[in-house]
């Protein structure tokens, strides 16, 4: 007869080969849950949306009192100290909203100035906590032909200014 081949030993589950695999996977593993973790239970939690004032008046019933931040610029006029902070409206796309902030304002805080505020609807009003001012990295100098909040009529490249409306 003649000699058959013996058949291939199988793998052996305890070789160092399989042991540094196994190793790799599980390794792999753990930092697949912990990323999945952190994007899922971490990060959701903190994560704080930013709204302009007409989405989140027009979104209000909504949002109830899930905490976000709302960016506008505050009406002229509407500034009011109160003994907690500073009550002000927010104007965005044509629409108004009253934010009553508790909390000493930032020194940059004036009419005009275009600020992002956070916090949650309450009964009247928006209820913020935090009150940060939005501002440019480029210095313009003012003009005599600015409008209410010192903004020109016209765009940078002297076209009309852009609208909230429709395009026509």
């Amino acid at each position: 007869m003649a000699d058959v081949p013996a058949a291939p030993a199988p793998t052996d589950p305890g070789s160092p080969r399989r042991r540094l695999r196994v190793r790799w996977v599980v390794a792999a593993l753990v930092c697949v849950g912990v990323i999945v973790w952190m994007l899922v239970g971490g990060l959701a939690k903190n994560l704080v949306y930013l709204k302009p004032v007409s989405e989140a008046v027009e979104e209000r019933a909504d949002l109830g009192t899930r905490r976000f931040r709302m960016g506008g610029t505050v009406v002229p006029g509407s500034i009011v100290e109160t003994d907690t902070g500073v009550r002000f409206e927010l104007v965005e796309g044509g629409t108004t909203a009253e934010v009553d902030h508790s909390g000493d304002p930032p020194d940059l805080f004036e009419e005009c100035a275009p600020v992002v505020v956070e916090g949650h609807w309450g009964a009247g009003a928006f209820l913020s906590d935090r009150l940060l001012i939005k501002h440019g990295e480029e210095y313009s100098p003012e003009s005599e032909s600015l409008d209410d909040c010192g903004e020109h009529p016209e765009g940078v490249d002297g076209s009309a200014a852009a609208t909230s409306g429709p395009p026509r």
